[in-house]
Parts: C-alpha cells; sequence; structure tokens
C-alpha cells in the first residue's frame, strides 16, 4: 500500500533529478566552449594547459551521483504512478503527479492546474483519502482546508 512517505520521497527524487539534469546542462553549455567547470583559464581567456581540469571530475561526480538516484527515481514513479492512475478524478490525478511525481512547489502546482492554492490543497486532501492515506498531515503540514 502507498503511503504518504512514498510521495514525499518521490517528490525529494524528483527534485534531486530536476537538479542534476540543470548540472549536466550546464556542464553540457560550458563543453560547448571548450571549457569545464574549474578549468584554469589564463587572462586570454584560453586554458592554462591541456590536462584535464577538477571539471572533468565534477562532470563524473555528477554522472556517478545522477545515475543511481534516477534510477531510484524511476523506481519509485513507477509505484506512484500506479496508484496516482487508480484514482477516479482527472483533477486529483494532475495535482498528484504535479506535487509528487514532478517534485513540484505548492505555488507551481497551482499555476500549472490553473486553481488557487486552497482549491489545490482540497483536491489534493480529497485524492490522499481516495488513495487510503492516513499519515499526510503530519508529514506534509498542508493545511486542511
Amino acid at each position: 500500500m502507498l503511503t504518504y512517505n512514498d510521495l514525499k520521497k518521490c517528490a525529494s527524487l524528483a527534485r534531486e533529478a530536476r537538479n542534476i539534469r540543470e548540472s549536466l546542462e550546464f556542464i553540457q553549455s560550458l563543453a560547448e566552449f571548450g571549457r569545464m567547470p574549474g578549468d584554469r583559464i589564463g587572462g586570454d581567456g584560453l586554458p592554462l594547459d591541456d590536462r584535464p581540469g577538477e571539471g572533468a571530475t565534477a562532470l563524473c561526480d555528477v554522472f556517478a551521483r545522477g545515475h543511481g538516484n534516477i534510477q531510484k527515481y524511476l523506481t519509485h514513479v513507477q509505484c506512484v504512478e500506479q496508484a496516482i492512475g487508480e484514482l477516479g478524478s482527472p483533477d486529483q490525478r494532475d495535482i498528484l503527479r504535479l506535487r509528487y511525481v514532478d517534485g513540484l512547489k505548492w505555488d507551481d502546482v497551482a499555476e500549472r492546474a490553473h486553481y488557487s492554492r486552497a482549491q489545490c490543497y482540497n483536491i489534493h486532501n480529497a485524492a490522499v483519502k481516495a488513495l487510503g492515506i492516513e499519515d499526510w498531515m503530519e508529514l506534509d503540514g498542508s493545511p486542511v482546508l
């Protein structure tokens, strides 16, 4: 059975996966200019030497961390998506996906769903009740409106 802790973990992993993706995109943009984070650059803007800089190490660290966490995220998402898919209301499915699968903050959920934050809370509350999740209030701290 899905717990609220499963939903929160999914949201946390989604945010972490997004941060890793943004780091990789940044590193890729630097690489397009022939630079890596940590490369030593002279006053003329050219690399001081041809040895790999700290940037190559940073890139390897991001990839290593990212691979394991993205695998955890995908496994968790499958479980959460299956439970969300059982909800009868499309609005409930959308709110839970935005909040937990996409890992968005409540203001962003409300903006994307075209509801007020209070409406999103109400839809969320109904959804977690429909899923039979009882431990959500103390973990999330979201107001019951």
